[in-house]
């Protein structure tokens, strides 16, 4: 079944480079085994960034309890990328999209995009760092452009510094580009991971490493989350601008939005789970859909 619809997408956009392509038959090969293996009535498949993979399983679990009686499931693949969602979500592989980023001019057409919450880039370490809770925009670029390679030149254990690094295209690594003042696209010492959850899971697992995140997935995998310029990444930091490193999570959907889609999406903006998501260090966007949508 996986190989017939895998052929069938990867006929119908013939024309599109090689790796749009490998990402969409990806999707598809991912939406058709679940489909197979939870044989449910109905469901909803939301595609695309990894960074805010692990919020939307957890919502879509609730969600799928507080509808219990309709039989509805919602799944939330590994991570494609916030392009790979958008191009999955066009072709009708997927119901809807998930994104780290706005949308592009070029790919808005039939579409619309919610942003439903504010998620903080953090710096985030390995437990093992101890003697250091936060460094400074200084110490952060020289970490990162190896200038400082032990954890006791910034008061910490007498220990080499490790690095986790993220590939050019990275939502995070574009937050930092754009407002983390210094931040240089040449800064790669590190060992480099393609996908948040691997990112997240190499910092948990190797002692004195350093990454940098989104605030809820560093909290999620047991890491220490570091104050930077004296600044925590809270919800005062973050309204104020004080903490500027931020990324605006957000739901992509075809116009009109129908349905389920628009039951999951109105969710989003309930109160339950605007407050679940403060409790993870993720801060909610008021909003919804536009009236007539």
């Amino acid at each position: 079944m996986c190989r017939a619809l895998n052929k069938k997408i990867l006929k119908c956009i013939g024309g599109f480079l090689f790796f749009a392509i490998f990402i969409l038959a990806d999707a598809t090969s991912v939406v058709a085994d679940n489909s197979v293996k939870k044989n449910k009535a109905q469901s909803i498949i939301i595609a695309g960034t990894g960074d805010s993979e692990s919020l939307l399983r957890l919502i879509a679990k609730r969600f799928e309890k507080d509808n219990s009686s309709s039989d509805i499931t919602v799944y939330v693949p590994d991570s494609i990328g916030s392009g790979g969602g958008i191009l999955a979500l066009k072709k009708g592989v997927v119901q809807l999209a998930r994104t780290a980023r706005p949308i592009k001019k070029r790919e808005r057409e039939g579409l619309i995009s919610i942003p439903f919450a504010i998620s903080p880039v953090v710096f985030a370490v390995h437990p093992t760092v101890m003697g250091i809770d936060g460094l400074t925009s200084h110490d952060i670029l020289a970490i990162y452009s190896g200038q400082i390679k032990n954890w006791s030149e910034l008061g910490g254990v007498d220990h080499k510094i490790y690095v986790v690094e993220r590939e050019h295209g990275d939502s995070s690594l574009r937050a930092l580009g754009r407002t983390f003042a210094g931040w240089r696209s040449d800064l790669q010492i590190g060992k480099m991971y393609y996908s948040t959850a691997t990112a997240a899971k190499a910092v948990a697992n190797h002692p004195y490493t350093i990454g940098y995140l989104p605030l809820s997935i560093a909290l999620g995998s047991g890491l220490k989350v570091l104050n930077i310029d004296g600044k925590a990444p809270d919800e005062s930091n973050i309204v104020s601008g004080e903490y500027p490193y931020i990324l605006y999570f957000e739901l992509v959907a075809k116009k009109p939005v129908a349905g389920w889609e628009k039951k999951f999406i109105s969710y989003m903006f309930s109160p339950k789970i605007r407050m679940f998501m403060k409790k993870i260090g993720v801060y909610p966007i008021r909003g919804g859909l536009p009236p007539g949508l």
